[in-house]
């Protein structure tokens, strides 16, 4: 009989969709279940922020419903990161930013995600916008990408392989991780990328050995109790 070893592997991130008709929100999947699986690890649950079809909700009673919830993710020993997502409420990085900002709780942050900046903003404002969000930052998600128009570009050009497309990571994660000292986790975006999964893999791990280089990735991020 063959010997088996468990192995285990560290949640980084769990992705939700969070809706709000200004009453009563919910969850894609339940943020109850969603706690209980990762309490106390310091994951980060990235929310895609939206608002119910034909409800009238103000951005205060947005922020008032996420404190609530930061205090929830406060006690499970996690964070909650605004994960700007196009054709969402919140989906520009400077617009997570600001409601961040407004919840102003330890459990809360923002995700800066490259290819939904990239699809709504212009690159050259990137620098400016990353250090306004400095001290909300709670997780990066990167990945390769063309540049130029990137606002008329689809996502087959906003999200190649991080050894792939004229987008300048080193550059990127030299400003985050050097002059803002951003510690927090990187994640790597392959929505949608067409390849095998063996050459996705192999094309990030090989890529990565290189690009690390340029973070200083530390422990799991844990609200201050």
């Amino acid at each position: 009989m063959k010997a088996f070893r468990e192995a285990s592997l560290r949640i980084g991130a769990v992705s939700l969709a969070w809706t709000t008709d200004g009453k009563s929100d919910k969850f894609n999947i339940p943020m109850d279940l969603v706690l209980s699986k990762v309490r106390d690890t310091g994951a980060i649950i990235m929310l895609a922020i939206g608002v119910k079809d034909g409800a009238e909700v103000t951005e205060e009673r947005i922020v008032e419903q996420l404190r609530a919830r930061a205090k929830e993710a406060e006690k499970a020993g996690v964070i909650l990161g605004i994960y700007p997502h196009l054709g969402f409420r919140v989906s520009r990085f400077e617009h997570a930013t600001r409601v961040a900002n407004a919840v102003d709780h330890p459990a809360l942050g923002v995700c800066f995600v490259l290819s939904h900046y990239l699809k709504q903003s212009d690159e050259r404002d990137l620098p400016a916008r990353l250090r306004a969000a400095k001290n909300r930052l709670v997780a990066a998600v990167i990945n390769g990408s063309a540049t130029g128009n990137t606002k008329a570009m689809g996502w087959d050009r906003l999200i190649q392989h991080i050894d792939k497309g004229e987008f300048d990571l080193a550059g990127c994660l030299d400003l985050l991780c050097g002059e803002l000292k951003f510690k927090g986790p990187v994640f790597v975006q392959c929505s949608n990328i067409q390849a095998p999964t063996r050459r996705t893999l192999e094309a990030t791990c090989t890529r990565w050995q290189d690009l690390k280089r340029h973070c200083r990735v530390g422990p799991p991020l844990r609200p201050k109790r």
